[in-house]
């Protein structure tokens, strides 16, 4: 190939030069640089229809959230109350609640000790739990929210959280170890009733 340009003249050898400065960079923009754009276009365009679905789906959700806290709150307070014939029965009811809800958010109850509970004048009884948990950060939070939001009318009292000085987690996270006093309502007993 050397020796075929070798015997063009220079004149010739000028204009294939000049057309390959041409001729190269057309080819460049046709076969390279044309398809990444187009490419580039199509994930851009991708990525803002996948941007409008999430906000589409965290409106919904947010939605659903408001609906079932709505729910939640708008049910009568009498039917938020916990129930039993004595203190004893309705301390224990609150005390299963409080270890069900922190299970459901991956929060272990180490123990629960029930408290006296306290009357008012018109009879609402106040009961009372001293729970020890322990858990990450994300799921005391989760805990958290769900005792404010849940079915049962609860209070947290005296909370207390710290870093566990045990070894760290598999994924990083350092444990907590929280204390706190959790206080539900009951109703006045109504004597004969169950």
């Amino acid at each position: 190939m050397t020796r075929w340009l070798q015997q063009l003249s220079v004149r010739d050898r000028r204009a294939l030069t000049i057309g390959a400065w041409i001729v190269l960079p057309a080819l460049f923009l046709a076969l390279v640089v044309r398809p990444a754009v187009a490419q580039l276009n199509e994930l851009r365009d991708t990525l803002a229809a996948e941007r409008l679905l999430l906000t589409r789906e965290r409106a919904a959700l947010a939605d659903v959230r408001a609906v079932d806290n709505a729910t939640e709150r708008e049910r009568p307070v009498a039917e938020r109350l916990f129930s039993g014939r004595d203190d004893v029965i309705a301390t224990a009811a609150l005390a299963a609640y409080v270890g069900d809800v922190a299970e459901s958010h991956e929060v272990w109850v180490q123990s629960a000790t029930t408290l006296d509970a306290l009357r008012d004048a018109s009879g609402l009884r106040r009961l009372r739990v001293s729970v020890r948990a322990e858990g990450d950060i994300a799921g005391v939070v989760r805990l958290l929210d769900a005792l404010d939001r849940g079915r049962y009318l609860v209070r947290v009292d005296d909370l207390d959280i710290a870093v566990t000085p045990a070894e760290r987690s598999t994924d990083g996270s350092e444990p907590l170890v929280v204390r706190a006093t959790v206080t539900g309502f009951a109703g006045p007993h109504v004597e004969g009733a169950p």
